[in-house]
This record gives structure tokens, sequence and C-alpha cells, in this order.
């Protein structure tokens, strides 16, 4: 349980990076946040993956917690921006429908892509789980290179399909954090994030952009990635190792909103005409405040992905039916 409350307040530094590289966009912030915010996610779902559940399940669950308040927002969001394009007497386009429709429009759909491509990434793995381990980690590899040589090619592929093959590579290297277990975290996760940083700070790894199926120095960015997402999970399960049950519950709680964050965040911060900082502190409370709001309302999991809490202390994000980056095995 204390890992999983960990690995909960990983997963909120991690959006928290997120947000910050959507306002923030200069060459700095894309140095100090890129090279590992989205990789971190996909190494989660790796960290707590279990062979145990069966296709249709996990088909079902996933489709519930990701695909379904991806539909949904995008409808909302999409209903409001049509709104705005009509009473401003802008046209309608078809390469606008299609992006729209396909999954490549930008703001304020920024993060909507991540959303699509976990899912195709985690269903890939678990069509392959019946096979040695080596299968799924060829594909990823195969793919990987394909996104090195073409990623005009693998970025074309609608809804993020083409770039989860690639980003498998994330999800099978949280796995075999999983299958190593390491028996002085603390001394290997700090190990691997110095690592990870020094390869970044000495800029033999490029920042990622995995949207665009950049992912950055040929073996290196991706070693810089893992690393640092993995020190991350380390440090951050032993730092939450002995957390209190009023901690476990107010990190669960923000952790489970964070779904909601993904999807409104960047719709927040198109609307706003403040200075950065400003404008970063807006938008992560009013998004998370927004996601704390619906997990406590009836009804509410067509939008946030989790059962809602009406009326209870929303407990750590393991004990919520949640989306594949959440805290509960999957």
């Amino acid at each position: 349980m204390k890992r999983v409350v960990g690995i909960d307040a990983v997963r909120i530094l991690g959006m928290v990076a997120i947000v910050a590289g959507h306002v923030w966009t200069t060459e700095e912030c894309r140095w100090m946040v890129f090279p590992w915010h989205v990789p971190l996610f996909f190494m989660i779902s790796g960290r707590l993956w279990t062979r145990k559940r069966d296709v249709g399940t996990d088909i079902r669950t996933r489709v519930q917690t990701l695909l379904v308040p991806y539909l949904s927002w995008l409808l909302i969001i999409g209903a409001l921006l049509a709104g705005s394009l009509i009473a401003r007497k802008w046209p309608f386009t078809a390469d606008g429908v299609s992006r729209f429709i396909f999954g490549n429009f930008g703001r304020p759909f920024t993060a909507f892509w991540f959303v699509t491509c976990l899912f195709v990434a985690v269903l890939v793995l678990r069509l392959l789980q019946r096979f040695p381990m080596w299968v799924p980690t060829v594909i990823a590899v195969t793919g990987l290179v394909v996104a090195y040589i073409s990623p005009e090619l693998v970025s074309a592929v609608p809804w993020s399909a083409g770039t989860a093959i690639p980003s498998l590579v994330f999800v099978l290297a949280g796995y075999g954090l999983t299958v190593w277990a390491p028996q002085r975290p603390v001394l290997v996760g700090s190990i691997a994030l110095a690592g990870g940083v020094a390869l970044v700070v000495s800029r033999v790894a490029e920042p990622l952009d995995i949207r665009a199926s950049q992912f950055g120095t040929p073996i290196f960015s991706v070693l810089a990635a893992i690393a640092i997402s993995g020190g991350l999970i380390l440090l951050g399960e032993k730092a939450f190792e002995r957390a209190t049950d009023r901690v476990a519950i107010v990190v669960g709680t923000l952790a489970s909103a964070i779904l909601v964050v993904v999807f409104t965040h960047a719709a927040i911060l198109t609307m706003l005409r403040f200075n950065a900082l400003v404008a970063f502190a807006v938008v992560a409370v009013s998004s998370w405040g927004l996601g704390l709001l619906l997990i406590r309302l009836p009804h509410t999991q067509f939008l946030t992905g989790v059962r809602s809490r009406q009326n209870k202390s929303a407990p750590p994000a393991s004990k919520l039916e949640r989306l594949p980056t959440t805290t509960s095995r999957v």
C-alpha cells in the first residue's frame, strides 16, 4: 500500500511537469521536463503491470476508464470550441475536422493524444502477454527504430496508435523494474536519477517529444528517460513507505483527479492571457479543482475515469477503479 502512495505522489509530480511544459514553451523548460515527464507515466503502467488480467476484462476496463472520458471531454471541449469559432465567424475546414476526429489537433486538445497512445500501448502488451517478454521487446524496439527513421510516418497514424509501439519501450522498462526488484531502492534510484540527469545536462541526451514520435538522441535519450523515471519511482516509493493514512488519502485523492487535469488544463490555458507564472498557478488549481469536484459528484465516471467518492474521503488510488496510469495493478 505504501509503495502505491509513493507512485501516486510521483504521478502528481509528473502531471505538474506536463502542465509546466505547456505553460512555459521556452527551451530551458523543454530541457527540464520533456526528457522524462511523459515516459514517467508509461513506466508507471509497466511498474504496476500484472499478467493475471485477461484481454477481454482489460479492454472493458480501459474503455471505461480511458476511452469514455476521452470521448466525453472531446465532445464537451469540441462543442465549446465550435461555438467560439462560429461566434467569430471562423470557417470550418476539412483538415481541422479531420484533425479533431483522428486525434491530431493542437490546443485545446494538446494532451488528448496521450490517452489513446497509452490505451494502445498497454493493449498491445496485453495481447502479447502469452508470449515470452522478448517478443513485445523486439516489437517495441523495432517501433523505436522506425520512429527514429521516419517520425512523420509514425505520428501520422490516427489517435497516436503508431506512437504507442515505440512508447511500449517505457512500459516494458517499468515492468522490468518490478521483475528486478532492487534490494537497495534508494541507492539504485539515486544513481539512476543522477545518471539520467547527467545525460540531459551534458546534452548527450536530447529531450523527447513523444507526441511527434521524436525520441531524441538514439539510445541515450531513451536511457535517460528510463533512468530519470525509474529513479523517481524508486525514490517516491521509498519516501512514502511510512506515509500516514491521512497523507495517503490526500495523495490518493489528488492522483484520482489527474485524468481530468490531462483533458482540461490545455483548454483552460488557451483562455488565459496572464504571465506564465500566474497562468501556471491558475491552470493547475482550476483543472485540479475541477477534477476533485467531479470525483466527489455522483455519476461522473464518464468524465473522471474513476468511481465517484460522494460524501466519502477518497482512498489512495489503489482502491479505486482507475485508469492504467494509476496505482492499481494493471
